[in-house]
C-alpha cells in the first residue's frame, strides 16, 4: 500500500501533498504525542524531501522551517493541542477521524 493511498483525506480526490509535507514537519517539532524518536522520523523525511526539492531549485527551505517551527510552537500549535486535549486525546481524535471517515463514505463521499 503506498503512502498516498493511505493518507488519503475524505472527500478529495487526491492526498494534498502540501498539506501532508506541513503535517510532517510540524511533527518534526515534537508536540503532545511525538516521542523524540517519531519526530527524529518525520525530521528526517522532511529533510529528504527539502533535500530533493533544493537539488531542484526550491530556494525557501530554510525559511519553510522556520516557520513551521513558528507556528507549531506558536498560538496555532497551542490551539491545536488544545484542542486535541479537549477531544480526550490522539486516540480519541483519530476515532473521530476514522467516524468522519466512514459518515463521509456512507453518504457517497470518497473515503
Amino acid at each position: 500500500m503506498s503512502a498516498a493511498s493511505t493518507i488519503k483525506l475524505p472527500g478529495a480526490a487526491h492526498p494534498d501533498a502540501a498539506l501532508v509535507l506541513l503535517m510532517i514537519a510540524s511533527a518534526a517539532c515534537g508536540g503532545p504525542g511525538i516521542d523524540a524518536a517519531g519526530a527524529a522520523r518525520a525530521s528526517a523525511a522532511v529533510d529528504q524531501v527539502l533535500g530533493v526539492a533544493t537539488a531542484r531549485g526550491f530556494r525557501d527551505a530554510d525559511i519553510f522551517r522556520e516557520l513551521v517551527r513558528r507556528q507549531r510552537q506558536g498560538l496555532v500549535g497551542t490551539l491545536a493541542d488544545n484542542a486535541i486535549v479537549a477531544v480526550g486525546g490522539p486516540a480519541k481524535f483519530f476515532a473521530l477521524l476514522d467516524r468522519s471517515s466512514a459518515a463521509g463514505a456512507q453518504a457517497g463521499g470518497a473515503a
